[in-house]
């Protein structure tokens, strides 16, 4: 039973700091600046840290997606922080391009995990 809040607690985290990332993704799409990105990274950052706990403890329907988020975020990160090295003051434009071959974000995984 234990398990089963932890589990919730979790993906209750995590659909709040999804709404969070999204409300700051939308912002971004106004400006495309740094400063507007970092808030993306921001909430992204806690999100990964939620997924990797959420490994452990979700169901084998689920795990894929939760494997495929981790590499997308990742892969995202890597590209975040290669864009960050040309970034000379707060308000710099920050265009995000998918890189090529990466993981694609599990379009699926909130409806699973809203179940």
């Amino acid at each position: 039973m234990q398990q089963q809040n932890i589990l919730m607690e979790t993906i209750k985290r995590i659909l709040i700091l999804n709404k969070r990332s999204q409300y700051a993704y939308e912002e971004y799409l106004n400006q495309k600046k740094y400063y507007q990105a970092k808030r993306i990274y921001s909430s992204n950052k806690e999100i990964i840290s939620l997924l990797k706990e959420l490994q452990f403890s979700c169901d084998s329907e689920l795990i894929e997606d939760v494997f495929q988020y981790i590499f997308h975020l990742e892969d995202w990160f890597l590209q975040f922080h290669e864009e960050e090295k040309k970034i000379t003051n707060i308000e710099s434009s920050f265009i995000f391009d998918r890189l090529e071959n990466s993981f694609n974000f599990p379009l699926d995984f909130y409806k699973k995990i809203k179940k």
